[in-house]
């Protein structure tokens, strides 16, 4: 938490304006599937969705670059409008036109709040509390969504237009709180925020490969795994609302949706720890290996038993990860391409969260949830192959200590 009571009510306008869009954005982007499947197939909607994420991480550096000289308030506002005008559209009625309508205002919404609110947090933080700010920026926007997946199964099987008028509600009260936020003008290279959900993908791709080549096994394995995590996550986040709107375990599912991310807050620093202490090759090894064989589970049982799963899901995953920053720091002391490897590693989470919810489309009406879930969790068993054979190839190395904290990855849309 930031340093100073005082500084926190200074920025009361803010923190309520994260509070509400994540809530308002998170519950928009959980019913999404649900009101598809009303006017078209499954597939579509899984292409359609999967669309929307693909044209945000093409129009990620643009937004990144209007951010820097249009100023982070003043977008963060007119994007908020794009998104209170994605749910008024619903007033009007389901229909493809206003299903395509609310999905784009949406996008852009969702483009500029992630980068947009990093941006902000660091123009106002201390730089000796830099990093319990951004901290506790992540903690306001978690609590969002946990309330959004909570409110979901209340909500799952409402009107359109119902549902319209309780997503304005929140996001015009969003829109409200963000008008009241003071403005900070950026410089216009602003410094880029050390977290993976920063306008950081402004490098050549071709420095990236160079990096990870000079970074060796670890920095190769945190570009897959945060690919197959987020593809895993993407198919989970379109599958399990579509379950809800079909069944009778409203509540139970949509806080389960939840619990992905309270696995990672509650154990992340206790990883941590472990990796700083144990070899990371074993750890990334059981984390893959943990993750793999909840996350294949987890579709076969859409209960109580999805909450434990899920946790155990989200440890392997938040294991595997850390575990492999701290080897990723043994081999790079001097953190000169952790901020490329950053912008990279965000790419391809992108690239999952495009590619999950379009396979997930697809499998849903071919093979069911369970098994959508099921598949959806094979890259990672693959992936947990692939580093198997690499790291017993691997030389051995003493445990290294994460001396910058690594860049959160959220396991809701951001």
């Amino acid at each position: 938490m930031p340093s100073h009571r005082s500084d926190i009510l200074k920025l009361l306008p803010f923190w309520t304006y994260v509070l509400l869009f994540k809530f308002g954005a998170g519950l928009h982007y959980s019913l999404i599937s649900i009101l598809g499947v009303q006017i078209m197939s499954p597939w579509a909607v899984g292409l359609a969705v999967g669309g929307a994420a693909l044209l945000q991480l093409v129009l990620d550096v643009p937004a990144g670059w209007l951010l820097d000289r249009l100023g982070y308030v003043r977008l963060l506002r007119w994007s908020t409008v794009a998104f209170v005008l994605s749910t008024a559209v619903l007033f009007l009625g389901l229909t493809r036109l206003t299903f395509g309508l609310t999905l784009l205002l949406s996008t852009i919404g969702w483009l500029f709040f992630g980068p947009g609110t990093s941006a902000y947090v660091l123009a106002r933080a201390p730089k000796e509390s830099v990093g319990q700010w951004m901290g506790f920026s992540s903690a306001v926007a978690s609590a969002g969504i946990v309330l959004a997946t909570t409110v979901l199964g209340f909500v799952v099987g409402w009107s359109p237009r119902s549902l319209g008028l309780i997503l304005t509600i929140l996001i015009v009260g969003a829109l409200v709180a963000i008008i009241a936020t003071p403005s900070t003008k950026p410089p216009v290279q602003a410094e880029e925020p050390p977290r993976q959900d920063s306008p950081v993908r402004r490098r050549r791709l071709q420095g990236l490969l160079v990096a990870v080549r000079k970074l060796h096994l670890p920095g190769f394995l945190l570009l897959l795994q945060g690919l197959t995590a987020c593809l895993f996550y993407g198919a989970i986040w379109f599958t399990v609302p579509l379950v809800m709107a079909d069944g009778t375990r409203h509540g139970l599912l949509g806080i389960g949706l939840g619990v992905f991310d309270l696995a990672a807050v509650v154990l992340g620093t206790w990883l941590g720890k472990l990796a700083d202490r144990y070899d990371q090759k074993w750890l990334t090894f059981g984390g893959l290996l943990i993750f793999a064989v909840a996350g294949t589970l987890l579709g076969f049982n859409l209960n109580l038993w999805f909450l434990v799963l899920g946790f155990v899901a989200t440890a392997g995953d938040e294991m595997s990860r850390v575990s492999l920053w701290a080897w990723l720091v043994h081999l790079d002391e001097s953190h000169e391409r952790n901020g490329l490897l950053n912008g990279g590693i965000a790419m391809f989470e992108d690239l999952g969260w495009t590619i999950g919810p379009v396979a997930a489309g697809f499998l849903y009406v071919a093979i069911g949830p369970s098994w959508t879930i099921c598949l959806a969790a094979l890259p990672i068993f693959a992936l947990w192959l692939v580093a198997s054979v690499l790291m017993l190839q691997h030389a051995g190395h003493v445990p290294g200590t994460i001396r910058h904290e690594p860049p959160r990855r959220l396991r809701h849309k951001k």
